[in-house]
């Protein structure tokens, strides 16, 4: 159910119970609100009949609803509450107003182990990154905010793992106290900060490319000058060696930013016949930068390889992938090699 009440997924129980699956989740009250945390009568197949209605939030905008139906004798028993309590699946604590631990249901105890002990409190179990525990603690018992969920982490443990708490107050027949309930959310966490790396990795791209393009009109222009100069000099002349090698290390830049260009943003196939021992020579001073200074990349190919029906920028990128997969692999550093790999 989302933030408007409207139905979004039922199971097959509810079906059972209740019938196809409602467009709002209020219908069941014959148009009262359902109301959480306390026993109702509602609607059935069979007529109304009374349960018990238990929420949990996995997110800020989801809300899950459990019905549990309850017999005449068991309607005025506030025990038969806190029995579920107990017994459902979703991870509970039962807290104070003020923050302090007074009961921890099976599968809390089954999460935590050991690290939650009634009587303390849970600012000294939890840690937040986002906000105070106290004054999150504070605006719920207050009635401030209504079951806004906030991530949490136990200090101490190597694991890394990262929970997420929605907390709601609830009246257990003597006092107001709250409850929170807990999910594991390490796995979306780690999915959020790989996204959140993949958007600075694209942004990078973007950049490179818009600084090699830049970079090619500069190298552009030197070379053309160069060309201009070994005109004017022969093979003879004291300046010829130096042109000759401002020349050829101007063609071997503008051959960095073309594979910085290509790595950098979508190109178009251009498959055509191509020599794998000039694509190696010509990638191999890009791919020693790519190793870095703990790994000494090695390479080793036949002296007649045949010739290749491929895209050139596609296999460069092949070639560059299958290297740092390697040098990835060897966190201690080593020699990158492969006789028979090329």
């Amino acid at each position: 159910m989302n933030g408007d009440r409207i139905v979004t997924d039922v199971n097959a129980a509810f079906r059972a119970l209740f019938g196809e699956t409602p467009r709002w989740i209020d219908v069941l009250a014959n148009g009262n609100r359902v109301l959480r945390n306390q026993v109702q009568q509602l609607k059935t197949l069979d007529g109304e009949r009374n349960f018990h209605v238990l929420d949990h939030w996995p997110s800020d905008e989801t809300e899950e609803l459990y019905f549990f139906p309850v017999t005449d004798e068991q309607q005025v028993s506030t025990q038969s509450y806190w029995d579920l309590f107990e017994h459902l699946s979703v991870p509970l604590i039962k807290l104070s107003t003020k923050g302090g631990i007074k009961s921890v249901n099976a599968a809390a105890r089954s999460l935590f182990g050991k690290k939650i002990n009634i009587g303390h409190d849970i600012t000294e179990v939890f840690i937040s990154n986002q906000q105070s525990l106290l004054g999150w603690i504070s605006d719920v018992s207050e009635g401030k905010i209504w079951n806004k969920s906030i991530v949490l982490q136990i200090p101490g443990t190597k694991s890394g793992t990262v929970f997420q708490a929605a907390l709601s107050r609830v009246f257990d027949g003597q006092e107001h106290v709250l409850i929170a309930a807990f999910s594991d959310v390490t796995a979306l966490k780690s999915l959020e900060r790989q996204f959140v790396q993949s958007q600075k990795m694209q942004a990078i791209g973007q950049l490179a490319g818009g600084v090699a393009h830049d970079f090619n009109n500069l190298l552009t222009a030197i070379s053309g000058h160069c060309d201009l100069l070994l005109l004017r000099h022969d093979k003879n002349d004291p300046d010829f060696s130096d042109l000759m090698q401002i020349h050829q290390n101007a063609n071997r830049a503008a051959a960095l930013i073309g594979q910085l260009l290509a790595f950098s943003r979508k190109q178009n196939l251009q498959v055509k016949l191509l020599n794998i021992r000039e694509i190696i020579s010509d990638l191999a001073h890009l791919l020693d930068r790519l190793v870095g200074e703990k790994v000494n990349l090695l390479l080793y190919h036949g002296t007649k390889l045949p010739m290749v029906r491929a895209d050139k920028r596609q296999l460069e990128q092949v070639l560059m992938n299958l290297v740092v997969n390697a040098r990835d692999a060897m966190v201690e550093g080593g020699r990158c090699c492969h006789p028979h790999a090329i």
